[in-house]
């Protein structure tokens, strides 16, 4: 008897753990909009990309991997998952890409020379991604 519930028990268990039981519709689409950002970030920049998302992982900050340390330029863009759109697209000769907030992206550029009189050193923008605005630091 019991040899006969543990046959029952292993093919329910196998067969729903294979089939999309209890997964909603929604992950076969994001699936494939995983993969197109995969595809595009490939084309892009070849096998040397690091993905980054944003909390609501909505938005995907995509940046080339360096491959020195004497090369210290970023290129990056934003990929929106849900609209399948490169939002922003752009390139930083030194500095740093990183996710700031929800939808907050904080691109900083150090200058190569420090000026006398020019307290910043750091210069850069944040990009609001609700907004779509721009806002210089």
């Amino acid at each position: 008897m019991k040899f006969i519930f543990v046959i029952i028990f292993v093919f329910v268990f196998s067969h729903c753990s294979t089939c999309n039981c209890g997964k909603e519709k929604n992950s076969q689409s994001s699936d494939t909009d995983y993969e197109n950002l995969q595809k595009i970030s490939r084309e892009k920049y070849g096998d040397s990309f690091i993905m980054s998302a944003n909390a609501a992982k909505d938005f995907y900050l995509v940046t080339d991997f360096m491959k020195s340390a004497t090369e210290l330029s970023i290129k990056f863009f934003v990929y929106n998952i849900k609209s399948g759109e490169t939002v922003l697209e752009d390139f930083v000769s030194s500095g740093s890409v990183k996710w700031a907030d929800k939808y907050l992206l904080d691109v900083q550029i150090h200058p190569g020379i420090v000026q006398r009189n020019n307290p910043k050193t750091d210069i850069g923008y944040f990009y609001n991604f609700e907004t779509n605005q721009k806002i210089n630091k």
